[in-house]
């Protein structure tokens, strides 16, 4: 079975207020920090690691921080980038859930 052992969001934005008013912290996405910081606290190994978005983005950061496997959640053809390079195209969250265990890309993860 498997479990989320945390949830990580990132204040920083553009138009956000000080402090948070910043544009391009190392944590926004598409940068890899969140994710980098992630692993550092949870003792996580990058390529036994796995992330799920909803846009192109969040597939950019998981493999700037070396991620092991990606899937992008896209509602409808739009949401997809044909510069996208996730693992897995799927339509739904449950789908992204099947998706991660068949493929079995945490097996073994912290």
């Amino acid at each position: 079975m498997h479990r989320i052992d945390a949830v990580f969001a990132c204040a920083y934005h553009a138009d956000g207020q000080a402090p948070h008013a910043v544009a391009d912290h190392f944590w926004r996405k598409p940068n890899p920090g969140m994710i980098v910081e992630g692993l550092r606290r949870l003792n996580g190994a990058a390529a036994r690691s796995a992330m799920v978005g909803d846009k192109p983005g969040d597939i950019a950061a998981a493999r700037a921080a070396g991620l092991g496997f990606t899937v992008l959640v896209a509602r409808d053809a739009s949401g997809v980038a044909s510069d996208c390079s996730a693992d897995a195209v799927v339509r739904s969250l449950r789908e992204a859930v099947k998706t991660l265990a068949q493929s079995g890309a945490t097996r073994g993860a912290p």
